[in-house]
């Protein structure tokens, strides 16, 4: 009869475990061109503060609403730069990019590793703007 507790006891702090995990969904690598954008500048400081140590590395642009917006891939690289989609000015909807001035933040894809970026400046959406990311990241 205790054998049969004890397993049941086991059993039971395994399942507590497993039903606790939970799956991400990460989002996907960016590939569009809404015919407005801007620029961010990713340089050596803040790529190295990324460390980036999967092969398939890359950071995405997200709109306020959660829309990938843009993406780059930050892996084995000095620098780079990410281009950041605004909307689609031909159609009433905004579903495809930013809206102007909308805040835009920025998420690290490592592997199956998520996380969000905070960047050394704030990124706002303008059409060909182009901002520098001199300083290094924050990972959260």
């Amino acid at each position: 009869m205790k054998l049969i507790k004890f397993f049941y006891f086991l059993f039971s702090v395994f399942s507590i475990n497993f039903s606790l995990a939970q799956n991400c969904d990460l989002p996907p690598n960016y590939t569009g061109n809404t015919g407005s954008n801007m620029s961010i500048f990713l340089t050596a400081t803040f790529i190295s503060s990324l460390n980036a140590t999967d092969e398939n590395a890359y950071m995405v642009a997200l709109t306020e609403s959660g829309l990938v917006i843009g993406a780059s891939s930050v892996y084995g690289v000095n620098q780079t730069e990410l281009a950041v989609w605004g909307d689609d000015s031909t159609t009433d909807e905004i579903v495809d990019g930013a809206s102007t001035t909308e805040a835009v933040s920025f998420q690290l894809v490592n592997g199956t590793d998520l996380y969000d970026v905070v960047m050394p400046t704030t990124v706002s959406y303008n059409t060909n703007a182009l901002v520098l990311q001199l300083a290094a990241a924050q990972l959260t």
